[in-house]
């Protein structure tokens, strides 16, 4: 059993929120022995989120936790597959077709998931919507996968690539009984082989 084989969907997200918060979100200043604790708890990316911050006072840290959801919020924004205007939507439109400008935030999110694919042998990609498809993330399903399903599906994941060129980016155009893909966050090829 591969490592990745253990991890869900929820808990793939939220590390990659914890992820994104370290890329996206300002360093603060380091903790000193008379700062204060603060927390708070909120909704994004599609699962609850746990913000804690030391801050020198109260208000401090209460706007700390405030710009860092505030920041979770809007690139979650930019990069939601739940909002037909998002950048990410707009780029799998386009899949297949043309090339599209993309702003630092989807470049980012686009290379270091490059980067990420290529370190892990293709076992994280972003363009797993069609392993998500057959695993019923999206449709329950009452039966597991046939082997001719999760192959064509595997096949359609390792065939869409994303071409990052500087602040130029295009999809290929990938479609199969699985249904067309789509860039989307989530575990890749064998994640839920094992089960």
């Amino acid at each position: 059993m591969s490592a990745i084989s253990g991890m869900n969907r929820r808990r793939f997200v939220g590390t990659l929120g914890a992820g994104l918060g370290l890329v996206f979100v300002p360093r603060l200043p380091r903790w000193r022995a008379d700062d204060v604790f603060v927390e708070r708890w909120s909704w994004a990316m599609g699962q609850t989120v746990h913000v804690m911050v030391f801050a020198r006072s109260e208000p401090e840290g209460l706007d700390a936790c405030a710009a860092a959801l505030a920041e979770l919020r809007r690139v979650e924004r930019r990069l939601t597959l739940f909002d037909a205007a998002s950048d990410l939507c707009e780029l799998n439109r386009r899949a297949g077709r043309k090339r599209m400008r993309v702003d630092r935030d989807l470049r980012a999110v686009l290379g270091q998931a490059g980067e990420f694919r290529r370190a892990t042998g293709g076992a994280f990609d972003v363009a797993v919507e069609p392993l998500m498809r057959v695993w019923g993330f999206h449709r329950r399903r009452t039966t597991a996968p046939t082997a001719a399903e999760l192959a064509e599906a595997r096949e359609a994941v390792r065939a869409a690539v994303v071409e990052l060129d500087h602040d130029m980016a295009r999809s290929a155009s990938v479609t199969g009984s699985t249904g067309r893909w789509r860039c989307s966050v989530g575990v890749g090829s064998d994640a839920r082989s094992s089960t």
